[in-house]
């Protein structure tokens, strides 16, 4: 058990290989992890994908997870409560060109604010209640409020009560998507109702205009 414990000034470099040799250990995991608090402060997380091609890095600049518990055995993970703040978050695929506006090849998230409740995951299957988060991006999006009831396993996606605000633009909606809706044989299912006021002035960001 974990009553409380905190991480700064840490750097995290992690480094995927297009392969690794198979696990043939049977060792089992029987541990469970109960944190009652983790903070962690200004510490950076660089991703890199094989062939160091696509890189992702993330600035903590606080972090605070509550209620924790985390059951190695049956791979089954809780958090009760996690907020962020005054973090960045960047993609990079260094094989694609730069393009105006919002480049998703080129992403560069800053002010990023994040609170969420009941974090769940099992199996492949997510469930989390984000009561809010905003960002800006560095094509000049300014995300002033994002909000969802989130559950999505590897067959499909569902969004209850969206709710995405710009300073422009307001969309509300409910989402249920399965993860191969947009395949060419057998396609899945697409239910949505969405409410969306767009403001001009965020299309000509996106655009780059």
């Amino acid at each position: 058990r974990i009553d409380e414990g905190a991480l700064a000034d840490a750097n995290l470099e992690i480094n995927l290989a297009d392969s690794v040799p198979p696990d043939t250990t049977e060792t089992q995991t029987p541990w469970k992890i109960v944190a009652d608090k983790i903070d962690v402060k200004n510490s950076t997380v660089n991703v890199a994908m094989p062939g160091n091609i696509q890189q992702i890095h993330a600035e903590i600049g606080n972090l605070s997870a509550k209620d924790g518990n985390f059951d190695l055995s049956t791979k089954q993970y809780k958090v009760g409560k996690l907020d962020i703040d005054k973090s960045r978050g960047c993609y990079d695929d260094k094989m694609k060109t730069y393009s105006k506006g919002l480049d998703t090849n080129h992403l560069d998230f800053q002010d990023i604010s994040i609170s969420t409740d009941s974090i769940s995951y099992k199996e492949d299957h997510l469930e989390a209640n984000l009561r809010k988060a905003s960002f800006k991006e560095k094509s000049g999006l300014d995300v002033r409020q994002v909000a969802a009831n989130i559950v999505m396993d590897d067959g499909k996606i569902k969004l209850k009560n969206a709710l995405v605000e710009t300073p422009d633009s307001r969309l509300r909606a409910d989402f249920d998507i399965d993860m191969n809706t947009f395949d060419v044989k057998n396609p899945g299912k697409l239910n949505a109702n969405v409410n969306l006021s767009l403001g001009k002035q965020d299309v000509m960001k996106m655009m780059g205009d």
